[in-house]
């Protein structure tokens, strides 16, 4: 069974093979959503306070965020940081300020930083049984992310089936 992004739910054959799991999702996508833990990519043009919310409140257990080194190397007063004025922008200063906590992880660049979240996510879903969500602000990583997880997964279950197969022969 498959529950549609409308709600509804339908029956997909296990012999269907044009189905692929979804891991990363937009922030307008995953608004609304609730997940045990969440992993956030913060910054960028189109950051600010809504989105910043929503990316910091769709996790029940855990969020994680993470963040280019720069940007986080520049919070010495979070009133001039720029990734907190990125996050502040459009509402209430005070509200971002209460959202920022220090990201899980840090790189000195884009390709780097999502390195990282994905090591981080693959160490995550591969010591839990709960389902996780990668949160960014648009398709070409939410894309890019999910065909890295796919890989990732793939590789993760191929191992388990050799480990199991090599443990039934033993």
């Amino acid at each position: 069974r498959v529950k549609l992004d409308n709600g509804r739910t339908v029956h997909v054959p296990v012999s269907y093979r044009h189905i692929r799991l979804g891991y990363a999702s937009t922030v307008h996508k995953a608004q609304g959503g609730t997940f045990p833990e969440v992993f956030v990519l913060l910054g960028g043009a189109a950051q600010n306070l809504p989105i910043s919310y929503v990316q910091g409140t769709r996790s029940r257990l855990a969020t994680h965020f993470y963040t280019e080194r720069a940007l986080y190397d520049q919070i010495q007063d979070l009133e001039e940081s720029p990734l907190v004025s990125q996050m502040e922008r459009e509402v209430d200063l005070s509200l971002a300020a209460d959202l920022f906590v220090p990201p899980s992880g840090m790189a000195d660049n884009r390709e780097d930083l999502l390195n990282l979240l994905l090591t981080d996510w693959q160490r995550h879903t591969a010591k839990a049984e709960r389902p996780s969500l990668i949160v960014t602000k648009d398709d070409h990583d939410a894309k890019r992310l999910n065909a890295e997880c796919h890989k990732r997964r793939y590789a993760m279950a191929q191992s388990d089936w050799e480990t199991q197969r090599h443990e039934q022969r033993h």
